[in-house]
Formats: structure tokens, C-alpha cells, sequence
């Protein structure tokens, strides 16, 4: 080794020699300040933790009542169209039952209105007592009256037929 090489070991032995009681009385101190401000930042982060955990709770509670909302009106959804649909079938059995209806009431109206129209063509003298006159004109009378029945269901029928089509519109 030379002399140089020599001083410079002595002189980082000495370094540390002098240095080994500074570095012991200064460490604790480095560890004290170190551990105070851990747990200064320690405390910082568990508050700012609880704070976003109170508002993540509060953002979850909202949701939870939104979603609470949304099932509510989905059963109230899901109810009027179960009404809706018992409502369609009502109105589908008496739209059948009304075709039924006009089918037969047609017929009786056009057997009604032939008779009618006979009875308007060819005046019918009739000869013999008064009493058979009398028949024949309550009898004419009659099937006029009748005439004017039908004529007012077949009214009714297409009226009851218009809405239940507007309906179907609606509902479709």
C-alpha cells in the first residue's frame, strides 16, 4: 500500500470512529421526528379514508333508494299492462260476441226490410170487414216499428264497433 492509499484509510477510519457517537445520539432523534410525521400522515389518510367512505356509504344509500324507486314503478308498469291485457281480452271476447250479434240481427233486419219493402210496393186492397183492415194497417205498423228497432241496433253495434277499433288503435 502506498502513503497516500494509507492516509486516505486512516482518514475514513477515523470518519467513522468520530462519526459512530454523532450518528448514535443523532438517530433516535431522526426516528422520533420520522415516526411523528408517519403518524401525522397516518391520521390525515384514516380521516380522508372515512371521509370517502362516508360519502361512497351516502352515494350507495341514493342508488339503493333510486333503485328502490325503479322496482316500484316496474311492478306498477307491469301491473297496468297485466290490467291491459285482461282489459284487451274483454274487449276482444265482446267484439266476438258483438259480430255474432250483428250476423244474426243483419239477417232478421234483411228478412224485416224484404217484408217491409213487399208490404211499400203493393198496396194491398184489402176486401171484407174493417176489422181485417184494422189488422193489416197494425200489422204494417208493426213491422215499421220493428224496422226502426233494428235500424237503431245496427247504430249501435257500428258505434260500439268504432270505439272497440279506436281502442285497438290505442292499445297497439
Amino acid at each position: 500500500m502506498t502513503t497516500q492509499q494509507t492516509g486516505r484509510a486512516l482518514a475514513r477510519k477515523l470518519a467513522r470512529t468520530v462519526s459512530e457517537p454523532f450518528t448514535a445520539r443523532l438517530w433516535p432523534r431522526v426516528e422520533a421526528i420520522a415516526a411523528a410525521h408517519a403518524g401525522k400522515a397516518s391520521e390525515r389518510a384514516d380521516r380522508e379514508n372515512d371521509a370517502l367512505r362516508e360519502q361512497l356509504m351516502v352515494r350507495i344509500d341514493g342508488s339503493a333508494t333510486d333503485i328502490d324507486r325503479a322496482h316500484g314503478r316496474i311492478d306498477e308498469v307491469a301491473a297496468w299492462h297485466t290490467a291491459l291485457g285482461e282489459e284487451f281480452a274483454k274487449l276482444r271476447d265482446r267484439v266476438g260476441k258483438l259480430e255474432h250479434e250483428l250476423s244474426r240481427v243483419a239477417a232478421q233486419l234483411a228478412a224485416v226490410d224484404t217484408r217491409l219493402a213487399l208490404a211499400e210496393r203493393s198496396p194491398v186492397v184489402v176486401g171484407g170487414e174493417p176489422a181485417d183492415l184494422s189488422r193489416a194497417t197494425a200489422l204494417v205498423d208493426e213491422m215499421r216499428a220493428e224496422h226502426r228497432k233494428m235500424a237503431a241496433r245496427l247504430t249501435a253495434i257500428a258505434s260500439y264497433e268504432e270505439r272497440i277499433g279506436r281502442l285497438e288503435e290505442h292499445l297497439s
